[in-house]
């Protein structure tokens, strides 16, 4: 019977250790995976900053060209109204039409580079959104002490019940 209390109790020991020990490697694991699912979020992010300022430098390089553009086609234009020897109206129609047509430009490189910071600051949004769908927050419990004394006193009190019946 002692011998037999001792096994039960050496048992519901063991499983406390496991129990433990396996809640202790959960967490672990648990830790591990959101720490990647933040690196890939951080991955991600970098990933659109990255796409985000070689816009913005396109941005600037189309910018450059089109004040060029406009510098030199105004320079042309003036060049040909002076060796034709004319002025008036029609010549500053055509600067007009230059300065227009540059204006213009500009504006729809402008209107490009916003959509395109819209859609950067989505793709953060997104990442990052998915970032704390993927997080594991469930909670891994660890083993209770007092319930595993109370569970080797129960199989200890089945085994001195089994080995001391009590007849009414």
């Amino acid at each position: 019977m002692w011998m037999q209390m001792g096994m039960n109790a050496l048992n519901g020991l063991s499983g406390f250790i496991q129990s433990s020990r396996e809640a202790k490697y959960r967490r672990k694991v648990q830790e591990y995976n959101n720490a990647m699912t933040r690196l890939a979020n951080a991955q991600n992010q970098n990933a659109v900053t990255t796409n985000q300022n070689m816009a913005v430098e396109r941005s600037l390089a189309q910018q450059f060209e089109i004040e060029r553009s406009e510098y030199v086609t105004l320079g042309r234009a003036e060049t040909a109204a002076a060796a034709a020897d004319t002025e008036g109206r029609s010549v500053n129609q055509t600067m007009y039409q230059i300065h227009r047509s540059a204006d213009e430009a500009e504006s729809k490189r402008q209107a490009d580079l916003q959509s395109q910071l819209a859609q950067f600051t989505q793709q953060r949004k997104n990442s990052a959104l998915q970032q704390q769908q993927q997080l594991d927050y469930s909670y891994i419990p660890s083993p209770n002490p007092v319930t595993a004394m109370l569970g080797i006193a129960g199989n200890m009190a089945k085994t001195y019940q089994r080995y001391n019946p009590q007849t009414i």
